[in-house]
């Protein structure tokens, strides 16, 4: 398949299908001749639209970061791609105070992989990039970035040491000019997801760390402004994926499998298992909190306490979500659809909500309050996600079951296949420490995450 050289398009050639008025509406944008793309990160922008960080497939790897812009209703404005690179964060994409964009990620720039930190203008134009390499024949990954408050920003991701496989938790600060002013690495084998400065002028990250032959934790670290530590919580077996910190000054982390509200030094007010992972949670105007891609295609709303108040289904893999300004949600992720005529499509959906969570159905036929519609779950499952190695057990799949692996950098290494219809299936006893991603494919094609630990 030829790629498309396409640096900034306006009017960009995507199919976007307007359903409803613009307090709540759905909208699917499909690249031409790109195989498959996953959104994960959506902001509200300071005009009103919508900015969407994505990456896409091409050529058996997810090789590219798109960056896709909408106005208040969704139709696109513009995108950009961002060659060579890639994220698997919830949290890569932030608007800065003078209305560019800062996006994170991993640069793969040869024999190694570097943070990647751009700063990208109103049509989405470099204005400059680093490729943070802090050498030692390690390789380095961007999850998240904060602006901090002297105009810089924080970044945070891991360092991984490939022979043995070692991970440490990163924290970068830079200055205005993406110039590293200083780094931080936290052991042991840890990865962190999510940063926050807090109102004491420090930082906040949530990650996970573990070491063999101990399982992965849900952790917390605070450090100062200099990025000293000065506590660690861990939550139990899992690990954290999106975070924030409160108005009362405690956190909320969406782990998996479990929710955690904290008080202000890390220590646990309470917590809600949904059975399944939350890949991002915010807290709402009115203190209460939005969750969204719990068991993929949930959107739960829950009260200061932690109480459900409301959950939908959607039809796509929700990967991120905010409360908009008008007091509704903006979500984005990832599924595909049937046009009607035999065809299937696979790309990004925006969902603009109100703030019941109501919005449209793609097929235009609306979703009752009560109760949900129901979706076809996900055909598959991932038996133990931290392991010696990757367990799958699938049904109902007449035509087989086909699956990719990837390890974190989007590299693929792997692939499973069989054609019985049912059945449980192994991957990875040869295959080195880390976080992998197993993606479905076929009309259910889903990723989920597992470690695999010797």
């Amino acid at each position: 398949m030829k790629k498309r050289v396409l640096l900034i398009v306006l009017g960009a050639t995507l199919f976007a299908l307007p359903l409803t008025a613009q307090e709540s509406w759905v909208r699917f944008y499909e690249a031409e001749d790109w195989e498959e793309t996953e959104a994960l990160c959506v902001i509200q922008t300071s005009d009103g639209g919508y900015a969407i960080y994505s990456h896409y497939w091409a050529h058996g790897e997810w090789d590219q970061v798109w960056l896709l812009m909408t106005n208040p209703q969704g139709d696109t404005l513009w995108t950009r791609k961002y060659e060579n690179t890639a994220s698997w964060s919830s949290d890569p994409l932030i608007e800065l105070t003078d209305g560019s964009y800062a996006l994170t990620g991993v640069k793969h720039t040869g024999e190694t992989y570097d943070v990647w930190l751009c700063k990208a203008g109103p049509y989405g134009d470099v204005i400059w990039e680093r490729y943070i390499d802090l050498g030692k024949g390690l390789h380095e990954y961007g999850s998240s970035v904060q602006q901090t408050a002297d105009g810089g920003c924080v970044v945070v991701g891991f360092t991984q040491r490939p022979d043995p496989l070692e991970s440490d938790v990163l924290l970068i600060k830079t200055d205005a000019d993406g110039d590293t002013v200083w780094t931080r690495t936290y052991g042991t084998e840890g990865t962190g997801a999510s940063v926050r400065q807090t109102t004491d002028g420090g930082y906040v990250i949530a990650g996970r760390f573990g070491s063999y032959p101990n399982p992965p934790e849900i952790c917390l670290l605070k450090t100062d402004y200099l990025g000293q530590e000065e506590w660690k919580r861990t939550y139990g077996e899992g690990w954290a994926l999106c975070m924030e910190q409160t108005t009362d000054d405690g956190y909320i982390v969406a782990a998996d499998p479990t929710v955690i509200k904290t008080d202000s030094v890390g220590d646990v007010e309470w917590t809600r298992d949904f059975g399944s992972e939350a890949e991002c949670v915010r807290q709402t105007f009115e203190g209460g909190y939005i969750l969204g891609g719990i068991a993929g295609t949930k959107l739960i709303k829950l009260d200061p306490d932690g109480n459900v108040l409301w959950e939908k289904i959607r039809e796509f893999h929700i990967y991120s979500v905010r409360q908009t300004t008008d007091g509704g949600y903006i979500l984005t992720g990832a599924g595909g659809y049937s046009d009607g005529y035999h065809e299937y499509h696979y790309g990004i959906f925006l969902c603009k909500t109100d703030s019941t969570g109501y919005a449209p159905k793609l097929s235009g036929i609306a979703e009752p309050a009560t109760p949900p519609v129901p979706v076809t779950q996900p055909d598959w499952q991932i038996v133990n996600s931290v392991g010696s190695r990757i367990v799958l057990r699938y049904t109902n799949r007449p035509q087989g079951f086909t699956a990719f692996i990837f390890d974190i950098t989007g590299k693929k290494v792997g692939e499973i296949h069989t054609p019985l219809p049912s059945g449980t299936l192994t991957w990875g006893d040869t295959a080195p420490e880390g976080v992998y991603f197993i993606r479905s494919m076929g009309e259910s094609a889903i990723t989920k995450k597992a470690v695999i630990i010797k």
